[in-house]
């Protein structure tokens, strides 16, 4: 995403309440004006505007992924854009899907243009939204299999061959259970090394949350040489691509996993050490069980076990 665009994943009150106080048909002159030239920056304002006085939550990092599936649909809109057929807004969802995007990526896309028709109706320029009743297929694989948790053994090699930075990232998905785009976010304000916690400040729903600190991590934050305000001074991208060159180093396979396989591990060693759902929630940050309760299906060596007896 461009440095012009990356402003508006955190749209002030004062920005959404300018374009809410234009005179109806001036707003929608200006998103008719924007469709035609593709003004993006516009459109992404609007949409921005519209999610931060309607959404309930808005994460900068759904806005980034909103911003993302807008920009990719306007590059190759396969129809009228105020003039969608009946069933258009479905065919491109089911093209999505017979081009190979993994369900979670059609889902992230169909919610962003579902928000971006919802803006278009507030500004006056549609009366309907055709992404309503455009719903992606069924994920029919288990979640719980398609989830690649590093081993402990795998996690310590890569520890042992990481540098200060890339120990102290890896810990913070592996034991503090943070998602890349919350680590990487984390400036030393959110550290209360008094307290053995960390703020996140915009998690999942833009929700915050408390995360307690494992005595490595900690011990890892503490002797860490990190600026006055920010930890990391990475993008994404360039977190993949370190995280990619240790995986190499450490010689772990790093095939099908992302970094969230890091926060899977967590996730699972959490449950097979206590057993309790609730506190896989809390710590990872769930809004309820049953999201936890995807781990205890990854620990399959109790059950293992336990049917030896039978």
């Amino acid at each position: 995403m461009s440095t012009s665009l990356e402003r508006f994943v955190q749209i002030p009150t004062s920005q959404a309440k300018a374009l809410s106080d234009l005179p109806p048909g001036e707003l929608r002159r200006q998103v008719l004006r924007a469709l035609q030239d593709r003004g993006l920056e516009f459109l992404n304002a609007l949409l921005g505007s519209y999610l931060h006085l309607h959404a309930r939550a808005a994460s900068p990092h759904t806005l980034r992924a909103y911003f993302k599936s807008l920009e990719l649909f306007l590059d190759d809109a396969p129809f009228s854009v105020l003039q969608p057929g009946r069933d258009d807004a479905l065919f491109y969802v089911r093209a999505l899907e017979e081009r190979g995007l993994k369900p979670s990526s059609v889902s992230v896309r169909v919610a962003a243009l579902r928000a971006f028709y919802a803006a278009l109706i507030w500004a006056g320029a549609l009366a309907e939204n055709p992404f309503i009743a455009a719903k992606p297929k069924r994920d029919k694989d288990n979640a719980a299999h398609k989830r690649k948790p590093y081993s402990t053994e795998e996690l310590g090699r890569l520890l042992q061959v990481a540098d200060s930075s890339e120990r102290v990232l890896l810990l913070l998905l592996a034991h503090g259970g943070l998602r890349i785009s919350e680590a990487l976010a984390l400036e030393r304000r959110d550290l209360d090394f008094e307290a053995h916690q960390l703020r996140v400040r915009h998690g999942k729903g833009d929700k915050p949350r408390q995360v307690i600190l494992s005595p490595r991590l900690q011990s890892a934050l503490e002797g860490f040489d990190y600026g006055l305000t920010c930890l990391f001074t990475w993008d994404d991208r360039a977190a993949r691509y370190r995280m990619k060159k240790l995986c190499a180093r450490a010689e772990v396979d790093g095939t099908g996993r992302k970094f969230h396989s890091l926060r899977h591990y967590c996730g699972t060693e959490l449950m097979r050490r206590t057993k309790n759902l609730v506190v896989v929630k809390e710590h990872l940050g769930h809004s309820n069980v049953n999201t936890a309760a995807l781990y205890a299906k990854l620990v399959d060596t109790e059950l293992s076990d336990a049917l030896e007896d039978f």
